[in-house]
């Protein structure tokens, strides 16, 4: 009983998909690939500068003061861009590097209402551009390298808000592709730079 069921599903699944999928001759279908692969070719090499997915750029805010927009250098000399929040009033303060993910920037919503929370509670803040990302990307045509130079970037980054700021101590927090590159930043440097780091789904391979 269960046999014949399970024949007659598979049948009827074979003619459903048949009436929707049509065959196509060879010939015909040859044609079809190279009239998509012409309409391809006419697509703009970069259509987005900011190398982010179409649908994220309406999840896209901007800072606002105290967050003037920086650059630095990673340490293989790449530009980068970021936004740096410092408190200006002569206390002491620790310091905090946020790290975007994969395809994302600095100007993510969840980036941007995040780096305000921190600094709201007497931290000084820098949200990094990776290269190939954001505003980075138009500082340079460094490749991305999920994780491997993007830890660099981190480590130049907390060099930066140090040397800037004077941070007491500093910290990085990074999502996904961020998350991996913070893990990847802190085995690098051995305790001399960084002094605390979370990884929030960060591929660990």
């Amino acid at each position: 009983m269960h046999r014949t069921l399970k024949r007659s599903l598979l049948t009827f699944s074979a003619v459903v998909f048949l009436a929707l999928h049509p065959t196509t001759p060879v010939a015909e279908e040859a044609s079809g690939m190279a009239e998509i692969l012409a309409q391809i070719q006419m697509i703009p090499h970069d259509p987005n500068p900011l190398g982010i997915f179409p649908a994220q750029l309406i999840r896209l805010k901007e800072y606002k003061a105290p967050f003037p927009l920086r650059q630095y250098k990673s340490l293989d000399g790449t530009p980068l861009a970021a936004a740096m929040a410092v408190h200006q009033d002569g206390k002491l303060h620790p310091g905090v590097v946020l790290a975007h993910g994969f395809t994302e920037t600095k100007n993510q919503k969840y980036i941007v209402e995040l780096s305000a929370l921190p600094h709201q509670n007497g931290w000084h803040v820098l949200a990094i551009d990776f290269r190939g990302h954001g505003d980075s990307r138009k500082l340079s045509q460094a490749p991305i390298t999920f994780g491997w130079k993007e830890a660099d970037d981190i480590l130049a980054g907390a060099r930066f808000l140090r040397d800037e700021a004077k941070a007491t101590s500093i910290a990085t927090l990074g999502f996904s592709m961020g998350g991996r590159s913070v893990v990847k930043a802190m085995i690098n440097d051995r305790g001399q730079l960084l002094h605390a780091g979370i990884s929030l789904s960060g591929p660990i391979r």
